[in-house]
């Protein structure tokens, strides 16, 4: 008998008690739900692997949802439950339908599995070019702990084809063309305890070390770009401007091409100087793009940013910062890693290259440093430098972003963590592209190192609270 027929055998002899074990490890299957209500909106198209009884599905409440399941039984319980679902009881490496979701989500699914990169490339088809795959899987050194478990009636025996550790599975996912975005652990004390469990679980299972120890194992994923792959969207690049007049016209004469349409949007923020007036005379002059120019109601760099990005018609969202300290002509490189679909959020790092003399202090220098290694442990993605003012992301993203933007709330002055953070919430693929820092030419800097130092501190703990102990 075949080790994937003898998996079938077992979730067709369980699928009676299915029910009850889950009520059994009630607080396990409730952390396993509340994972995934952080990592996936409502509302999104959601097809899962390894469906059980669809109480999964239903908990994410998705706009459309199916699932597969080589339990039938179980498949008619998840048809059931949710009956406008398209669900299938069949082996994933064989009988997935015909159709993209925007999330394909498999919980303790691949040690079922018998050829994963099979699957894996099947999985493929169900994906769209933003769609990401999110799955959990035991810890392999659970192994033990579970089978004494089940032996004692605690857990529901399991039977599974492989045990995976999570480098062998982003190994695997590679050579399926798929993107690993991040992967971590969590749940350390899998057991109900009132109050000390969350204790457990929430902060002592992210410590150093003892987060190798989690039971549970997550990777998210999107699918890899076919060679050639590059579009030529259209660009808006927003340059918020305050106390700039000097700069004004060099940006838009050092503006490079794009291949694309480009649009740009001037935002002026209550200057002292007449920054406004070199606006508006430069708007009028004749460019080889759009120009347009806003007057700032509120204040904050963020705030400029936002009311910029309103009005943007671009397929792809740019900020430049008016003082042109990175310089105009290194936008297309943040074009191409969108185009081409090396990213899906792509910001500046000042701190590959040699900087200008006079450029950066430092102290800001360290700082940046140091903050950028411990946000890169807090968002599970690589960021060397947070405060360049450079970014770029894809507008119906950002509209993403933006409808989410009620998780962090209004917590960000300048506008860089905004986008940072929310960027990493909804799972996309973040990429620094280097570029050569250069000092003013004109103006004094808007940055106070006291100031911005503190606001690090603030964004590495609301980071904390909001991204990491979760």
């Amino acid at each position: 008998m075949s080790e994937r027929v003898s998996v079938k055998e077992y979730f067709d002899r369980h699928a009676a008690d299915y029910e009850r074990w889950h009520r059994k490890n009630r607080y396990y299957y409730d952390s396993l739900r509340q994972w995934f209500r952080f990592i996936i909106p409502s509302r999104a198209r959601l097809f899962e692997l390894g469906c059980g009884d669809g109480n999964l599905c239903e908990s994410l409440d998705p706009s459309a949802c199916g699932g597969i399941d080589l339990s039938r039984t179980l498949v008619d319980k998840a048809r059931a439950r949710l009956p406008s679902g398209k669900w299938i009881a069949g082996d994933a490496g064989d009988d997935l339908p015909d159709e993209k979701f925007d999330y394909v989500i498999g919980s303790d699914f691949l040690g079922y599995v018998e050829d994963i990169q099979g699957v894996l490339e099947r999985v493929r088809g169900l994906c769209h070019a933003r769609t990401r795959l999110v799955l959990t899987k035991l810890n392999p050194f659970w192994n033990v702990p579970m089978r004494m478990a089940a032996f004692f009636k605690f857990a529901q025996p399991r039977a599974y084809a492989n045990w995976l550790n999570l480098d062998q599975t982003r190994r695997l996912l590679a050579l399926a063309d798929f993107d690993v975005i991040r992967s971590g652990k969590f749940l350390l004390f899998p057991f109900n305890i009132p109050f000390l469990s969350a204790l457990i679980n929430r902060y002592v299972a992210r410590l150093p070390l003892i987060w190798r120890l989690c039971a549970v194992e997550y990777i998210i994923a999107r699918t890899r770009p076919p060679a050639g792959a590059e579009a030529t969207p259209s660009v808006t690049v927003v340059i918020p401007a305050r106390n700039e007049s000097g700069n004004i016209l060099p940006a838009l004469e050092r503006m490079p091409k794009f291949p694309g349409p480009l649009e740009i949007i001037l935002v002026e923020g209550h200057s002292t100087d007449d920054t406004w007036a070199k606006i508006q005379e430069a708007a009028s002059q004749p460019w080889p793009f759009a120009v347009s120019c806003l007057h700032q109601d509120g204040k904050g760099k963020g705030d400029a940013v936002r009311k910029g990005f309103a009005a943007a018609t671009g397929d792809l969202l740019m900020i430049l910062d008016a003082d042109l300290t990175v310089p105009p002509e290194v936008l297309p490189r943040f074009y191409k890693a969108l185009a081409n679909r090396s990213a899906d959020y792509v910001q500046g790092t000042r701190l590959v290259y040699p900087m200008e003399d006079e450029a950066m202090r430092p102290l800001n220098w360290i700082g940046n440093k140091c903050f950028g290694f411990i946000l890169s442990i807090l968002l599970g993605q690589r960021f060397s430098d947070t405060l360049c003012g450079t970014k770029c992301l894809w507008r119906d993203h950002y509209q993403q972003l933006a409808a989410g933007r009620s998780y962090f709330g209004d917590f960000d002055p300048f506008g860089d963590f905004d986008l940072i953070f929310g960027s990493a919430k909804l799972n996309f693929k973040m990429q620094e592209v280097p570029v050569h820092y250069k000092k003013r030419t004109y103006g004094e800097t808007n940055i106070h190192r006291i100031r911005d130092g503190w606001l690090l501190v603030r964004m590495c703990w609301f980071a904390a609270k909001k991204l990491y102990f979760i």
